[in-house]
């Protein structure tokens, strides 16, 4: 691609979306506007070209010489005025920005998803659209991905607040043909929590890997995400090879452990050996047929402070309501149940752990890696996990995970089990990150924001 050259484009106003190469030719999508990202001098003329207004899904194929041998347009249903700005076409504009994947030897698939529908549009390698199919099923968009001939599509729909069933539905590229949907569910009714969907290392077919909701747990409204891990929520582990699209032809693995706890791990999924949990972050499959799980030492503290703001905030709401009432145990009462019910535990998160569930689905903590989970806050605290993701190398069929803090990049060999390189986010002043490239590599950018320049490199792990 260093040899692509100059490519000229004719379009004023246009939002890169996603890119994807497949044979040589570069599928390019944007979203482009007639109104968004321009500028208009009376408010008169911005709203009758907001009136009159339109959007698309540009899509452009250009080959290795910089020639755009193909441009395709599908109109698009926005909300232009909610959108507008007068600089650029802002992310907002649609529900689920485009994704663009490959298929061998065919050509390419875009999924969005604007105001009013979830849209699958299908290109050859010359550009010429061959089918399109709108999505009608509820929910949101969780995972998109290619496999051979088929087009895969995971949605989430909410059950419960921070409990989610998922549903895999799938087309066959050829024909259009649309195969019966897979719900992630376990042998007993157990809905699972998908944290790895992706092609096996080896047969190249769908891999679906993560938790399993324990149905023995029945506080998914409680605030605390740590909390809740620490209480039980996973019940064990699952991994689902996509071999066929008929249910009795998935290649199904199920581990519990909230019924009879196994070897070193609790009912509860506390590994006593890693002095930690399986929460949920990532996971992934081997050339072994291994599965990992991603997860983390979760702590448990007493925050004396919030003891401390509590009596003082309730011990005077009481003290003015009795006195308020001429009734002084009313607000005693007011106090000590304000008291009783209030949250004062936190639950900081410690190194990264890396489980394994080998083929015959026992799971045994792996390794600790250097690398602190993070924690979000807002109306309640939730374990976040760290940013990773993994990069394979077939010809020597290896497996690397990438984890990350707020200090450095940890690349970590899964079957020689150990850390082959750390690279710091800080070097001498530079912001330094790390993406996933080509086949047993990554993409390292160094940016230097003082003198004002970015290197990129593509380097081996």
């Amino acid at each position: 691609l260093n040899d692509l050259g100059v490519v000229n484009f004719h379009e004023l106003k246009l939002r890169l979306e996603d890119v994807m190469i497949e044979d040589n030719i570069l599928c390019l999508a944007y979203v482009k506007s007639n109104v968004l990202g321009y500028r208009y001098e009376h408010r008169a003329d911005r709203n009758k070209a907001i009136m009159t207004g339109k959007a698309w899904m540009l899509t452009q194929f250009i080959n290795l010489k910089g020639e755009i041998i193909k441009t395709a347009q599908v109109q698009l249903n926005v909300d232009l005025r909610k959108n507008w700005n007068d600089t650029y076409i802002p992310a907002s504009v649609l529900k689920n920005a485009i994704s663009v994947k490959n298929m061998t030897g065919k050509g390419f698939v875009c999924l969005y998803q604007d105001d009013s529908k979830k849209n699958l549009v299908f290109y050859d390698l010359k550009g010429n659209q061959t089918w399109e199919r709108r999505i009608s099923e509820e929910g949101k968009i969780e995972h998109f991905k290619t496999s051979d001939h088929d087009v895969y599509v995971m949605m989430q729909k909410e059950l419960a607040r921070n409990k989610y069933q998922y549903t895999v539905y799938s087309y066959n590229a050829d024909d259009n043909t649309v195969y019966q949907k897979y719900m992630l569910k376990d042998k007993k009714g157990n809905d699972l929590l998908p944290l790895g969907f992706e092609n096996d290392p080896i047969s190249g077919k769908p891999d679906i890997s993560g938790l399993i909701y324990n149905p023995k747990f029945r506080k998914y409204r409680k605030r605390d995400e740590g909390l809740k891990i620490r209480k039980g929520m996973y019940g064990g582990v699952f991994n689902v090879e996509l071999t066929g699209h008929k249910k009795g032809e998935m290649k199904e693995q199920f581990t519990y452990w909230y019924d009879d706890s196994k070897g070193d791990v609790t009912n509860k999924g506390y590994f006593s050996s890693g002095a930690g949990y399986i929460t949920p972050n990532k996971s992934f499959r081997d050339f072994n047929g291994n599965t990992y799980y991603t997860g983390s030492v979760i702590k448990s503290r007493v925050r004396g402070r919030n003891i401390g703001g509590g009596l003082f905030v309730y011990g005077l709401t009481g003290l003015l309501l009795g006195a308020g009432t001429g009734n002084p145990a009313l607000g005693i009462g007011y106090t000590g149940i304000c008291m009783a019910f209030g949250h004062y535990r936190e639950f900081p998160t410690g190194n990264a752990l890396i489980m394994k569930m080998d083929t015959t689905g026992k799971v045994k903590y792996e390794n600790t890696l250097p690398i602190n989970g993070s924690k979000e806050t807002g109306d309640y605290n939730f374990w976040s996990g760290t940013y990773c993701f993994t990069v394979v190398s077939p010809e020597d069929k290896l497996t690397y995970l990438v984890m990350s803090d707020d200090k450095a990049y940890v690349i970590y060999s899964v079957e020689q089990k150990k850390v082959v390189r750390t690279i710091r986010r800080d070097d001498a002043g530079k912001s330094v990150m790390v993406l996933p490239a080509k086949e047993g590599s990554v993409i390292v950018i160094t940016r230097n924001m003082k003198e004002r320049y970015t290197v990129m490199s593509i380097e081996a792990v």
